[in-house]
């Protein structure tokens, strides 16, 4: 499973496909290591550290992601 295809449903509202409902996983075909980065000028060391701070802080920080 891609991040895209996992992330989708929390990422946009308008999705046609529910990737619980509309698929059935019938293999692994490969591994792919995922990382989460954000630079060191934040004040956070790891994802719940950010997570807060965007919550006590909403709006003022951007995020990204492969789009396949």
């Amino acid at each position: 499973m891609t991040t895209f295809f996992t992330a989708s449903p929390s990422l946009y509202t308008n999705l046609r496909w529910d990737p619980l409902r509309d698929f059935a996983a019938v293999g692994q075909i490969c591994r792919a290591p995922n990382f989460f980065v954000v630079p060191t000028s934040l004040p956070v060391k790891s994802v719940a550290e950010f997570v807060a701070l965007a919550k006590a802080k909403p709006g003022t920080l951007n995020y990204s992601h492969p789009k396949r």
